[in-house]
């Protein structure tokens, strides 16, 4: 089983390239054009799909559950990646963190405390 989380984007083609240099996906798909209405990227079997939808842009959330959290949260702190919660052990059983993407749009990414 799988899920592939969307994120609502002012732009699919600036959203491409920051989910790409920030943080290390890679684009599979894309509706052919220079600012395409919709993407697909993955990184590690992790997938989303960016929708161009400005009036929705920065209202969506994801979860990204990994092996390596602290690697993720060091590579996006290289990186300039903006936090909203740095990396922390929680009370629901995960180490995490929250980012938030180049639209607003917020990123978990985490891994299980056991």
């Amino acid at each position: 089983m799988s899920a592939a989380p969307g994120m609502n984007v002012l732009s699919v083609a600036e959203a491409l390239i920051w989910y790409e240099q920030r943080l290390g996906f890679f684009c599979t798909f894309a509706v052919p054009g220079d600012d395409p209405p919709y993407a697909v990227v993955n990184r590690d079997n992790l997938v989303l799909h960016l929708r161009k939808c400005p009036s929705a842009a920065g209202t969506s959330f994801c979860y990204l559950t990994v092996d390596q959290a602290q690697q993720w949260s060091d590579e996006l702190s290289e990186k300039g990646v903006t936090f909203r919660r740095h990396l922390e052990k929680s009370s629901y059983g995960m180490f995490d963190c929250e980012i938030i993407d180049c639209c607003g749009n917020i990123i978990g990414i985490g891994q299980p405390t056991a």
